[in-house]
């Protein structure tokens, strides 16, 4: 499981700046809004997460930040900076751990490290099916994001 999420989360990132490139190519489009939003969801989600890790909660992130491209690299980095810290000395029992957090609505929650880290994909992928539907809605090409695809 550990060297599946080391590669899980080589993709995430590689696709992550796939779609940033694609948002900022989209230009001007009304629908390049909704695009970059998502993008800046997904590196908002990932930080969430990161600040529930370090502190349990998440209270001061907000998962839709209003960002400017030239923004969200920089989120990004800093994000994926964080992530291979954890990922660079995952194993078994990281993975086994649990982390008590708050959620958005106040309630506390236990969840495995490797139910978490395999959440951060997930989300990230359903999100990038907006992003896609806003970049076409533009005029402008959906971004293969398919794993199997990037494996090859």
């Amino acid at each position: 499981m550990v060297t599946q999420l080391r590669r899980l989360f080589a993709f995430e990132f590689e696709m992550t700046e796939k779609v940033i490139s694609a948002v900022e190519r989209a230009g001007d489009c009304p629908h390049a809004r909704e695009a970059l939003r998502q993008a800046a969801h997904i590196i908002a989600a990932r930080s969430c997460w990161l600040e529930r890790i370090d502190t349990g909660h998440s209270d001061r992130v907000n998962l839709w930040p209003e960002k400017e491209i030239r923004h969200l690299r920089d989120m990004d980095l800093a994000t994926q900076l964080r992530l291979q810290i954890i990922l660079s000395n995952l194993d078994d029992t990281y993975l086994r751990l649990r982390l008590r957090y708050r959620n958005y609505e106040g309630e506390q929650c236990e969840r495995s490290m490797g139910d978490i880290l395999m959440h951060i994909i997930i989300h990230s992928a359903f999100h990038r099916g907006y992003i896609n539907t806003s970049l076409k809605a533009c005029g402008r090409p959906a971004q293969n994001s398919d794993y199997v695809v990037w494996a090859d």
